[in-house]
Formats: structure tokens, sequence, C-alpha cells
């Protein structure tokens, strides 16, 4: 809802989002033990695994925009409630007679409150130079209570997030802007689970319900010339980063994925980046990145952290075949690199996409193929932890083919602002 309050440009806008997420899998598997010749020895483990997750979130926000003669000010506030179910029941297979397993099943529901409040102010200082500010207050509690284990883990953490940004227009051509952000970055709600989900009797994977969000301060530099040109250098630190930590021991011949807070990320970087109708049928949108990894570890995981360089590169293009129809290719590469604890190969994708319009454009019909050669997903990652490296390898293929149709009943030459939703950050935490 949106109500203007008055002629001066005083604005009122209320939001309340209803998310409701489901999950369910069914997943029946066998762990065979072969011999050093990969012979079969005998069957390590078989089981089925039901897993039920449901997530409810509500999320109220109010924002006014409030301008005072030359100075554009707007303030607000937000709350927002999460709570999430994970009933997990594994039943023993290896008979051929499935045997529900109280040992390794598990019952967790966690709740998440936020509540915030913020305001940013904008000012003109002349006609080169323009600057904005603003400041956020967040107050976060969380409650994760395993029922299987019967233990209740809480959190209460208040945090300021401020935020700057100035732009200086030197001449027609050249445009300079810096900019300033502090972000939370908080846990998957998967990661929360203290369980344990069982890969063989072996190997395990167990979330945390201690975890705490990472924060990052970030700053940012643009130069720009001429809108088609720009120099971009940044520097960002993450405090109590978290993650994924896989560790082999060798005593009870174990291997163990845990969560945890354990490290300090440093990440910088350079690149340039070019934007143009190079004909006027064709415009592309080309970009390359030099960037740097640095970590310290927080706790002694027995690792040693890395420095490493990488390597960044993409093109998107866009063909225009006639009035109606377009031609999109897009390409990216990632070099070999390492970071926290792992050593990345190669990444590159291909997108290959058309775009056919009908009924004075009207009526879109679109094909994409994306990720042509199944190869923009990690599929490798290389740690060493305890004096064992492990090469995890996985195919979490993003190639398919997709077929759209849209179609606009509207007046082309009205235009609506796109407004985000209260929860989408909630929402990509179910990932």
């Amino acid at each position: 809802m949106v109500s203007k309050l008055d002629t001066l440009g005083r604005v009122l806008s209320f939001d309340f989002d209803y998310f409701d997420y489901d999950y369910d899998q069914d997943r029946n598997y066998i762990v065979n033990t072969l011999s050093a010749n990969s012979e079969f020895i005998k069957i390590n483990q078989a089981a089925q695994n039901i897993l039920d997750q449901s997530i409810d979130n509500y999320s109220a926000k109010v924002d006014v925009t409030h301008p005072i003669q030359s100075i554009g000010l707007s303030y607000g506030g937000k709350f927002s409630f999460s709570k999430t179910t994970n009933d997990f029941q594994s039943f023993n297979n290896i008979t051929g007679t499935p045997v529900f397993d109280e040992n390794i099943s598990n019952e967790f529901e966690y709740k998440e409150s936020v509540m915030a409040a913020y305001f940013n102010i904008s000012k003109e200082i002349s006609d080169k130079l323009e600057i904005k500010a603003g400041l956020r207050l967040e107050n976060t509690i969380t409650e994760g209570f395993s029922k299987t284990e019967n233990e209740v883990n809480k959190n209460d953490y208040l945090k300021l997030f401020p935020t700057f940004y100035a732009v200086y227009k030197a001449n027609e051509n050249d445009n300079f802007s810096f900019s300033y952000g502090r972000r939370i970055n908080r846990p998957g709600f998967s990661d929360l689970n203290p369980f344990r989900f069982y890969f063989n009797t072996n190997s395990y994977s167990e979330g945390n319900p201690f975890l705490q969000p990472s924060f990052s301060d970030n700053l940012n530099f643009y130069y720009t010339h001429k809108q088609k040109l720009t120099t971009n250098i940044y520097f960002s630190t993450v405090a109590d980063g978290f993650g994924t930590i896989t560790a082999p021991n060798g005593d009870n011949n174990t291997q163990v994925t845990l969560r945890r807070n354990y490290i300090t990320e440093y990440t910088g970087g350079i690149g340039q980046i070019y934007a143009d109708n190079i004909t006027p049928w064709l415009y592309s949108r080309n970009q390359i990145y030099l960037i740097g990894y640095d970590s310290k570890f927080k706790e002694n995981i027995n690792a040693v952290p890395t420095f490493s360089l990488q390597l960044y590169f993409s093109t998107s293009n866009t063909f225009t075949i006639g009035e109606t129809t377009k031609l999109q290719a897009d390409l990216f590469y990632i070099s070999p690199h390492s970071y926290s604890i792992y050593y990345y190969s190669t990444i590159y994708g291909l997108n290959i996409g058309l775009t056919q319009s009908f009924f004075s454009k009207k009526l879109q019909v679109s094909l994409l193929a994306h990720d042509i050669f199944d190869s923009g997903s990690i599929n490798s990652a290389i740690s060493e932890v305890n004096g064992v490296k492990i090469d995890f390898g996985s195919n979490y293929s993003r190639r398919y083919l997709r077929l759209s149709l849209s179609y606009n009943f509207g007046n082309n030459n009205i235009s609506a602002r796109n407004r985000k939703f209260g929860n989408d950050d909630t929402r990509r935490r179910t990932d």
C-alpha cells in the first residue's frame, strides 16, 4: 500500500508479506564398501531418509519519504518472524525391510525474530557533488529447539549498519563515485539443524544451532568515462565468516562435515567494464576483474589459510535481428583459485537465448539454453585438514532448456515501479 500524504512529496508505504515454504524429500541409498581394486566387499549402509521441512515467515514494514527543503529524508521500520520445522526420519534398510532408527532421526524447530529501524538522508551539495548516508539498527532474537536431544539454544544481538554514498560529476564525460556499507549475512536454515546426517557409517554432516551471522564491510570506488568505460576498485572484509569444514579423524576412522564461524576474510579487486552499442545491431557488455583473496582462521582447525588471485571475465551480447527478433549470447570464465581452505578448479559457462515478439511486441516467446557445456558450477573443491587431502567432487548441474511466453495486457506507455518483497532475504535462505 502506498499513500501520498501531501503535495510536498511525503509518501507513506506499508507492506505485509507472508511466505510459506514446504520441502519433502524421500531418499533411498546404498553405500558399498570396495577394495583398492574396486571389487565389492560388502554393503556398508542401506537406508531410507524422509525429510519434511516447513518454513513460515511473516514480514511487515513501513517506509516514509519525508523531504525537508533541499534534503531528502526517509525512515521506517520492519518486523520479521520466521518459524522452521524439520522432521527427519531414518529407516535402516540393510535387510530389505525398513526399520525406524531413532538414533539418527531428528525433529528440530527454529524461531527467528528481526526488528529493525532505519533512516536515510540525501543532499545535493552542488551541481557536481551529491551525497547519501543512512543508518539501520537491527535486533535479532533466535531460538533453536531439538526435540530429539531436548536441547534449546538462544541468541539475542543488537547491531548497527551504516551506509554512505557520494558521486562527483567532474564534467559531462567523467563521473566518480564512492560507497561504503555494512551488511549482515545469516546462515541458511538447514545449516542451523544440529542433528547428524549420515552418508555412511564413517561419514556424516551436522549443522550448528550456535552458528552466528557474518558481518561484512564493503568499500567501492567507480570511475566512469562517457557512460561506456568504468573502472571499479573494491575491498571488503568479512568478520565471523561461516562455512563448512570437512575434518577427517584417523583415530576413529571418521569424516565429519561441520559448520563453524571460523574465518575472517579479506577480498579486494580491480576491474574494467565496457558497455556500448558496438554496431546498430549489437550491444555488448564486457568485464574483466583481477581479485585477491586472503583468509585468517579464528579457530585452530589444523589447516593452512591461503592467499590467492583469481581472474574473472564475462561478456554479454545482444544481437538485434530485425525489429522483432533478438539473440542473446553470454559467456563467463573463472580461473582456478583458492578461497578459505578450498582450492577450486576452472569454472565457465555459456548461455544462448532467442526472443521473438508478436502483436506489436505485446507477446514474447523466449527460448533459453542455459549452461550449454554443463561447466558453470563447482565440480571440484580440494582441501587439506588434519594432514589429510580431501577432494570433493559433485555435479550440481545448471544446464537446462527453458521455453517461456509472456503477454503484456497493459498500456506500454505507463511505467510501474517494482517493489521488493519484505521477506526476500528469508526466501534466499531456504536454498
